[in-house]
């Protein structure tokens, strides 16, 4: 949405932009400048466009995979899980995004896990990425042993 008004003053531009606005223009009206600002929104939102369909397919190559994907943010917060998560341990994703990975894990490995997350963050090797092991995690109310690799996303930078 782009404002225009007789409004000019600095104050009128931010309260525009604060009420959702994505650009503010006052008059009179330089309709190259406003020509030049449409053809931006529709660059950033072609982009957006596109970024939506890269996600939707992501998402639906990693649905299609029959083996858990969660992953965590620096903090240890959960921000993405696959279709298989909610088939292995019985949590709809709403009911884990944003939570501590911990709540998946079975004593001691939470209460170290934070520990080495944060460790890791801050510069210390790493101690289970790029490791395989066999935890035992929570599923719902019963515990079991599962296969596990931890990798770091080539995205992540530390």
């Amino acid at each position: 949405m782009v404002f225009l008004s007789a409004l000019d003053k600095e104050e009128n531009l931010v309260a525009g932009l604060g009420a959702g606005g994505d650009d503010y223009l006052a008059k009179p009206v330089n309709f190259v400048v406003l020509h030049a600002k449409l053809c931006s929104l529709l660059r950033t939102m072609k982009l957006q466009r596109s970024l939506d369909e890269a996600r939707r397919w992501n998402e639906g190559i990693s649905n299609s995979i029959e083996d858990c994907l969660i992953t965590i943010d620096e903090s240890a917060r959960i921000q993405s899980v696959n279709a298989a998560v909610t088939r292995t341990f019985g949590y709809r994703p709403e009911e884990l995004l944003g939570r501590n990975i911990s709540m998946l894990m079975s004593e001691p490995a939470p209460s170290a896990h934070d520990d080495y997350v944060h460790a890791y963050v801050a510069g210390a090797p790493a101690k289970i990425i790029g490791v395989s092991h066999r935890p035992r995690c929570r599923f719902g109310a019963k515990m079991a042993p599962v296969f596990s690799w931890n990798s770091e996303s080539p995205r992540c930078t530390r």
